[in-house]
């Protein structure tokens, strides 16, 4: 009994560490669902923060080629006009091609270079405003001179820098549809990683909660054996009581057949010794009966 009480006992502690076992993996897989939810939330505002400043871009960029198609300006100075350093986008510096590579290395780190790129680019706006002041300024100054040029000489030096604007622009849209295209297909891998996420926590709830009815189920298999056990341990108690009866029933009819055979015994020994006697006393008798007949046979001679 004490050995099946302790398995017993062993069995309910099992149970109770795997329930808290259970409790802390439900805990970690919660606190890890959540953390890297919130991490992809993170990343998937940065990119659309990245992409809505690619817009931004592009129509800056496009307002710049429509004002240099309008004729507002005629010299290369607007390469450095309100877009930012139109020249950078065609150099081994380019904020957008970075931006992609810090992407394609981690979504996480990007961040810190579209806050450097948004800054330069705001700082070469401001630059390239003064310059376009500057330029209207000597424009307004120079006005007459520029009248007395030749007609050729001034078209074609305007021409040739609308060109050589219009390529640099239309090379850095491409660039910038590339770096677009690069963030969409991170968005897209970021939902397809978000989605698998999910899948994978769903299976692990389903896991846990198949895990949970087991646990249930084995739990109303212990209770069920506990109560038979109990039952099995009054049985036996009973039964123990009942040996304990018959045990002092036993010893009671055993006293009393020692008693009995005590005098059995003793009636028997008295018997004999009754019998003894008797015979004593018939002896005595013959003895006393042959002497008179001796006697009497004596006594017939004369």
């Amino acid at each position: 009994m004490d050995a099946l009480n302790l398995n017993i006992q062993q069995l309910v502690e099992a149970h109770l560490q795997a329930n808290r076992t259970f409790d802390a993996t439900k805990t970690a897989l919660q606190q890890i669902s959540s953390a890297l939810i919130q991490s992809r939330r993170k990343e998937i505002e940065q990119l659309k923060y990245q992409i809505e400043m690619r817009h931004k871009d592009i129509k800056t960029a496009r307002m710049t080629i429509r004002c240099l198609q309008d004729g507002q300006s005629d010299t290369e100075e607007l390469m450095c006009g309100p877009y930012g350093s139109i020249r950078a986008a065609t150099t081994d510096h380019d904020p957008t091609f970075e931006l992609a590579q810090s992407i394609d290395k981690s979504p996480s780190a990007g961040s810190g270079l579209v806050i450097e790129s948004i800054r330069r680019w705001e700082c070469l706006e401001r630059k390239g405003k003064r310059g376009l002041r500057a330029q209207s300024n000597a424009f307004q100054e120079n006005h007459e001179a520029r009248r007395e040029w030749p007609i050729g000489f001034y078209s074609d030096f305007r021409m040739e820098a609308l060109t050589a604007t219009v390529k640099l622009l239309t090379e850095a849209l491409a660039q910038i549809a590339g770096s677009l295209t690069t963030v969409t297909q991170k968005l897209e891998e970021t939902a397809k990683a978000l989605f698998s996420t999910a899948q994978s926590l769903a299976s692990t709830k389903e896991l846990l909660a198949s895990t949970r009815l087991e646990l249930a189920t084995t739990i109303e298999e212990l209770a069920s054996t506990k109560e038979e056990l109990a039952s099995t341990e009054e049985e036996l108690a009973s039964t123990k009581e009942e040996l304990t009866s018959a045990s002092q029933s036993l010893a009671s009819t055993k006293e009393e057949h020692e008693q009995t055979a005590n005098a059995l015994q003793q009636s028997k020994k008295d018997a004999i010794e009754m019998l003894k006697a008797q015979i004593a006393s018939r002896n005595e008798d013959i003895v006393i009966a042959e002497k008179a007949r001796a006697y009497s046979d004596y006594t017939s001679q004369w």
